[in-house]
């Protein structure tokens, strides 16, 4: 399986354009299963400066949308934003693309999966 990191806005906008753009994007959550991406602007202080990412999760209500427009999404941000997976135990990791698929009545069915790296990629 080919797997792509992407840490910034730019690198995830150039990674997502590697792959077919008509394909809906999913985030993978071990209760739920594949659900829709949602995302949301996070920030922290530290130091009395202020660090803000972009933090992406699974979301149950809304309705999967495709590459092309998560990254129409993406486009109005800036470039050189950070951008981070909030994992099942509320850690924050890199975001990682992978394709994944199934069969279903012979038609090959296939999707986007934002992910955390799994030991199994490596």
């Amino acid at each position: 399986m080919n797997v792509i990191k992407a840490n910034t806005v730019q690198t995830l906008i150039d990674s997502l354009k590697k792959f077919d753009t008509t394909l809906p994007v999913a985030i993978f959550d071990s209760i739920n299963g594949y659900m829709s991406v949602a995302f949301k602007k996070e920030e922290t202080k530290q130091d009395e400066k202020t660090f803000q990412w972009l933090t992406f999760y699974p979301h149950e209500t809304l309705q999967m949308y495709t590459i092309d427009k998560l990254i129409s999404y993406l486009e109005k941000l800036p470039p050189q934003a950070t951008v981070a997976m909030r994992t099942e135990e509320l850690e924050y990791t890199s975001l990682y693309l992978a394709i994944d698929g199934m069969m279903d009545n012979k038609k090959m069915l296939q999707w986007l999966v934002i992910r955390v790296l799994l030991q199994s990629f490596k």
